[in-house]
C-alpha cells in the first residue's frame, strides 16, 4: 500500500452474523486482494465485544476498526461527524438501516468526496418514517448499490442506470470449489422410499415456514412416508411452528436441527432431494443460491428478488407466496420427474457460480467508489473465480 492509496470507509450499525456482516466481509477481503486502498471499518452502535468480532473477521489492521458507540440518530451524526474530519476517507460506503440518514447528513456536512448507499432489503418491507428517511438519504448519496433487482427498483432505480449498481451477495468461497452434493452423489428417483425437504433461514414471520409445513402435511396425506423436513435455523417461531406441527399430525416427520454453522451445514445438505424457500419477502435469497450451488433442486416462493436467481422450469422453481396447495403441487412434481429435475439443477448450479462468484458481482463497486484506477493499480489476485 502506498502513502497516497485510496481510504475507503465502510460502515455498518455492528457486527454480528448477519447477511450484511457476510457481505462486507467478503468485500473487504475482495478489495484487500485486488486493490492498494486502504479499508477502515466504523461500527456506528458497537460495543466492545462486536468490535473485537469485527476484528477478527476482516482482514485489516485492528487500529482501523473503529467503535462510535453511538445510541440515537444525533449521537450518531455528531460522533460520525468527528470521525469523518479526522479520517478524510475518499470514500464512505454506508451499510445501514436506522442509522443510514443521520451517518448521510453527517458525511455530506463533512463534504466527504463520495458516498456509497449499500441496500441490503427492499424499501417497501419497511414503515412509511423508515422509508421517507432512506429516501432522503438515497437522495442525498452520490451512488446506491443495492442487492437484488427488487431492492434497486423498491428505490426508484433500475440496475443499470447512472446512479445505481447491482451488487449481489457473492458466494463463499467454499462453495464456488465444492462439488454437488445432491446430484450425482445421492441418486433422486421417483420410488425412493423417502424424500428429504431441506428449509434454511431464521424461524421468523416473514420466512412463511408454516406454509411449508402446510405443504408437508397435504403430501403426507396423500402419500403417507413418502417425504421428510429438516429445518435449519432458530428463531422466535420455533414454538408456534412446533405446535402446528403438532396440530397437523406431522411431528414424526419433521426435524428442527436449529442453527448450523456454515461449514457443518454444507456437509449436513449431502443427503437432501430438495431445498425449499418459501419467504413472503427476502433482500435477495442467498439461502437459495447457496442451495442451488451445491446442485440442489430449489423452490421459492415468488418473492420478486427471485428472479434474480430463478427461471422457472429451468434453474429452479417458485410458487405464489402462502400458497400450500401450489407448494405441494411443485414438490410432488419434483418427485415424479427426476431426470428433468436433475437437469434443472444442473442449471442452477451453473447458473449461481457464473453469477455470484466474487470477482462478478464485486467488479461494479469500484465504479460506484468512483475510483476505476484501483483496479489497474492493484494486485490482481482473484478471489474465488472457480468455475465450479
Amino acid at each position: 500500500m502506498t502513502e497516497d492509496a485510496r481510504h475507503i470507509l465502510i460502515v455498518l450499525e455492528s457486527w454480528g452474523e448477519g447477511g450484511t456482516e457476510s457481505f462486507v466481509r467478503q468485500l473487504v477481503e475482495w478489495l484487500t486482494e485486488n486493490t492498494d486502498a486502504r479499508i477502515s471499518v466504523c461500527l456506528l452502535k458497537a460495543d466492545t465485544t462486536a468490535r473485537q468480532a469485527a476484528v477478527q473477521a476482516l482482514p485489516i489492521a485492528e487500529r482501523n476498526v473503529h467503535v462510535l458507540g453511538a445510541s440515537n440518530a444525533v449521537s450518531v451524526f455528531l460522533r460520525f461527524l468527528r470521525l469523518l474530519h479526522w479520517l478524510r476517507p475518499d470514500v464512505c460506503h454506508l451499510h445501514l438501516y436506522s442509522s443510514l440518514l443521520p451517518a448521510v447528513v453527517a458525511s455530506r456536512y463533512a463534504r466527504a468526496p463520495r458516498i456509497v448507499t449499500s441496500l441490503h432489503m427492499p424499501l417497501w418491507n419497511w414503515s412509511l418514517r423508515h422509508r421517507l428517511a432512506w429516501r432522503l438519504a438515497i437522495a442525498l448519496s452520490h451512488q446506491i448499490t443495492g442487492n437484488s433487482s427488487a431492492t434497486l427498483r423498491s428505490a426508484g432505480r433500475l440496475p443499470g442506470s447512472k446512479d445505481a449498481d447491482l451488487v449481489s451477495p457473492p458466494l463463499p468461497r467454499e462453495l464456488l470449489h465444492a462439488s454437488s452434493r445432491a446430484i450425482g452423489s445421492h441418486d433422486v428417483q421417483a420410488n425412493d422410499s423417502s424424500w428429504t425437504i431441506v428449509g434454511i433461514g431464521r424461524l421468523s414471520r416473514e420466512k412463511c415456514w408454516d406454509t411449508l409445513l402446510r405443504a408437508l402435511h397435504l403430501l403426507e396425506m396423500d402419500n403417507p412416508g413418502a417425504w421428510r423436513l429438516r429445518l435449519f435455523g432458530d428463531g422466535l417461531e420455533r414454538e408456534s411452528l412446533g405446535r402446528l406441527a403438532e396440530s397437523l399430525g406431522i411431528t414424526t416427520i419433521v426435524r428442527f436441527e436449529g442453527f448450523l454453522p456454515f461449514d457443518q451445514l454444507v456437509d449436513t445438505l449431502v443427503d437432501c432431494d430438495i431445498s425449499v424457500l418459501p419467504s413472503r419477502f427476502e433482500g435477495l435469497g442467498m439461502a437459495a443460491i447457496e442451495a442451488m450451488a451445491l446442485g440442489i433442486p430449489t423452490v421459492t416462493a415468488d418473492f420478486e428478488a427471485s428472479a434474480d436467481f430463478i427461471q422457472q422450469g429451468v434453474t429452479g422453481h417458485t410458487f405464489p407466496r402462502g400458497d400450500a396447495v401450489a407448494l405441494a403441487r411443485v414438490l410432488g412434481w419434483h418427485r415424479e420427474n427426476p431426470d428433468r429435475v436433475t437437469l434443472v439443477a444442473e442449471n442452477g448450479r451453473r447458473l449461481v457460480h457464473e453469477r455470484f462468484r466474487p470477482d462478478v458481482v464485486f467488479r461494479p463497486i469500484i465504479g460506484a467508489y468512483g475510483l476505476n484506477d484501483l483496479l489497474d493499480n492493484g494486485r490482481h489476485r482473484s478471489l474465488g473465480t472457480g468455475k465450479g
